[in-house]
C-alpha cells in the first residue's frame, strides 16, 4: 500500500528542530535517486524527515522489481524496523532532495 504525503504525521504538529529525539542524531542529505538505507541490511538506526520527500520500496522477487510501499515527507519517522533489530525491511531513497535525522538505536 502507498501512503500519501498527505497522511497525518504524529510529529505535524511539533516544531522539528524541537523535538528531544533530533538532539540525540545526526542530519544527513541525501540527494535524489540515492538510498539512505537497503532492505537486507543490518538495520541500527531510525531517521525522522525533516524536509523533502522519500520513497519507501520492497524488493518483488517474482517481478525482480522494486515494489513502492509507502512515501515519507516532513515529520515523519521511517526505519522504525531498527527498534526491533534484525535487518532492513525495505529500502529508502530520496524522491527530493532529503534531510533526515539519523539516531542510532542504542541511543533511544
Amino acid at each position: 500500500m502507498v501512503t500519501s504525503t498527505r497522511d497525518q504525521s504524529f510529529l505535524k504538529e511539533l516544531p522539528l528542530s524541537q523535538l528531544p529525539l533530533v538532539e540525540l542524531g545526526a542530519t544527513r542529505v541525501i540527494e535524489p535517486g540515492a538510498a539512505l538505507w537497503h532492505e537486507g541490511v543490518e538495520a541500527r538506526s531510525i531517521g525522522i524527515v525533516l524536509s523533502g520527500v522519500a520513497f519507501i520500496t520492497r524488493f518483488d522477487p517474482v517481478g525482480s522489481i522494486d515494489t513502492p510501499t509507502g512515501v515519507a515527507a516532513a515529520g515523519q519517522l521511517i526505519g522504525h524496523d531498527a527498534l526491533a533489530g534484525g535487518r532492513r525491511t525495505s529500502t529508502v531513497s530520496a524522491r527530493t532532495r532529503l534531510r533526515v535525522c539519523v539516531i542510532h538505536v542504542d541511543r533511544v
